[in-house]
């Protein structure tokens, strides 16, 4: 509701951008768990770390503000790209190399679609040992006033400190989180902009009408 006020008070709907909205969910989620959580948003077609609020334990995963994500192997990246339009989904696994960042990696174009369904199917995604050895990582999509995805929250934490158990308990939290800031993005009348270069969605839109 706050967060809902502050909007019609500031009339920030046409100015603020996504990292606004979501830092305050970011912040919730390191406090509950201590462990550094992320925010990625769709720009122009790529998945682009934004903000990062990091725990303060000396054993911990930095931000990579500026970085960005990979659709087949980080969490960020896979919570993404698991809701977009199948055409993007395809144009990516043409033209993106899937990279082999570690053991883990999937790079199979047939093993990533298996993927992105699952993900999409249960509302979040696992990294654990995709990019970074010894790291882990779980992420939920975050969809705008269209119900368009156009970002993803993640939280990092180190192998040492990682458990099945921990890992389910934050894929309810970043789920439940992430629908909720959702909402507030409906609420506002928060449409994300320039998701996309000119492409599959423009001439799927032409052929839909």
């Amino acid at each position: 509701l706050g967060l809902r006020v502050l909007t019609l008070v500031r009339g920030v709907v046409g100015n603020a951008g996504l990292q606004q909205f979501a830092r305050p969910y970011l912040q919730e989620l390191t406090k509950a768990f201590d462990e550094s959580s992320y925010l990625a948003v769709l720009r122009g077609g790529r998945g682009v770390f934004v903000d990062v609020q990091e725990t303060h334990r000396d054993l911990r995963l930095v931000g990579p503000i500026g970085a960005d994500v990979y659709f087949h192997a980080t969490a960020a990246g896979k919570a993404i790209a698991a809701f977009l339009p199948a055409a993007w989904q395809e144009q990516f696994l043409r033209m993106l190399p899937l990279a082999r960042l570690t053991d883990r990696t999937i790079t199979m174009p047939a093993r990533v679609r298996e993927e992105w369904a699952a993900i999409r199917q249960r509302g979040y995604a696992l990294n654990d040992g995709e990019t970074i050895v010894g790291a882990a990582f779980v992420a939920a999509p975050v969809l705008d006033a269209h119900d368009q995805v156009c970002g993803s929250i993640s939280v990092g934490v180190p192998q040492p400190r990682y458990s099945i158990e921990l890992g389910n308990q934050l894929a309810l939290h970043l789920a439940g989180g992430c629908e909720k800031l959702s909402s507030t993005l409906k609420a506002a009348g928060y449409v994300h902009q320039h998701a996309f270069p000119p492409g599959p969605t423009q001439a799927a839109s032409r052929k839909k009408a």
